[in-house]
């Protein structure tokens, strides 16, 4: 049995399973007009539109609930249908066609989900705008129905960040917090600078894993074990702590100079990728990893580049010396 998805309040609830969905539709915990969604549609449609989820007695009792007329108001009613056929019949209004079956019209494609009385929208007083962390609901700019083929987050391998990490001496983490805020900023429409974000990573690091760590399309799959302050907190450190030792080995070429893509603070964010990776193997199994992008080509070039000229001075530099040395002073 498939899995569906619904708007309450505004917000995504689910998945559920679809008898789940049915019985909270039939014992009127759920208006007949919400929208449902699952895998293989093309857009929300609301509950009543989609066969299965309502039955006959629900479908009918507004009408049997109707009041009946009497004989003396029928009696009535006939009579003013018979004098209105002595007067000319005024042309009626061109009705609006019909949407198809299993569609929804332009009009009620625009139209939010409706929301029981007495329960305040979880959206706050700007309908226009998705919340923080959710998904854009029909009426919403952006707006698109989910999709199993789509990855929360930068969706790479634990073992590529460590590589990565170590092969660019650091470069790939500001990579990494940059790729995470783009697309925070593309799903959620967040008006920030994703790469100067990146570049002053000491000051954004705390915002973007609790970002991750409360974001509310990822919790619904899974809870973050992380610590979010913590592991930005040692990353901050350790980065502090690698400049001030790069300043001042800077001065002079030592063995420490190789060491430096050793420095672990990459540790501090793998436990966020695992948790990505965890909860996008459940949220959208048909996704594939973060192949090698641009960005990823022209970090391979860097490392390279690094690693060719510490390595060429490591072992060179003995003879560059004394070649230097045995040159006459003038």
């Amino acid at each position: 049995m498939s899995n569906w998805f619904y708007l309450l309040n505004g917000q995504q609830e689910g998945p559920v399973p679809q008898e789940e969905l049915t019985q909270k539709l039939n014992a009127g915990e759920l208006p007949e007009d919400t929208f449902i969604w699952s895998k293989g549609m093309k857009d929300w449609l609301r509950a009543n539109e989609v066969e299965g989820f309502l039955t006959q007695e629900t479908s009918t009792t507004a009408a049997a609930e109707q009041p009946q007329m009497s004989e003396e108001a029928s009696a009535a009613a006939a009579l003013a249908a018979a004098l209105a056929d002595d007067e000319p019949a005024a042309e009626a209004p061109a009705a609006e066609p019909a949407a198809p079956a299993g569609k929804l019209s332009l009009a009620k494609r625009q139209e939010p989900a409706a929301q029981p009385q007495g329960v305040a929208s979880a959206q706050g007083p700007d309908q226009n705008a998705a919340g923080r962390g959710g998904v854009p609901f029909p009426g919403q700019q952006g707006y698109r129905p989910p999709t199993q083929a789509e990855a929360a987050y930068l969706y790479i391998s634990p073992l590529r960040l460590i590589f990565m990490s170590i092969f660019t001496f650091g470069v790939y983490e500001m990579y990494w917090i940059y790729k995470n805020w783009k697309y925070a900023k593309m799903r959620d429409g967040l008006s920030i600078m994703p790469f100067w974000r990146a570049w002053f990573g000491i000051f954004h690091c705390h915002n973007l894993l609790r970002y991750i760590h409360t974001d509310r399309v990822l919790t619904k799959w899974r809870e973050p074990k992380f610590k979010p302050g913590t592991l930005a907190t040692i990353w901050v450190i350790m980065q502090v702590i690698a400049n001030i030792n790069g300043r001042v080995g800077s001065q002079e070429f030592s063995t420490t100079s190789l060491l430096g893509p050793l420095w672990p603070s990459f540790l501090c964010f793998l436990p966020v990728q695992l948790y990505i990776n965890s909860v996008n193997k459940e949220m959208a199994p048909e996704a594939k990893k973060t192949g090698w992008t641009f960005g990823h080509i022209v970090l391979t070039i860097w490392g390279l580049l690094i690693w060719g000229i510490l390595i060429s001075a490591f072992f060179f530099a003995d003879a560059l010396m004394k070649y230097v040395e045995s040159m006459p002073q003038q």
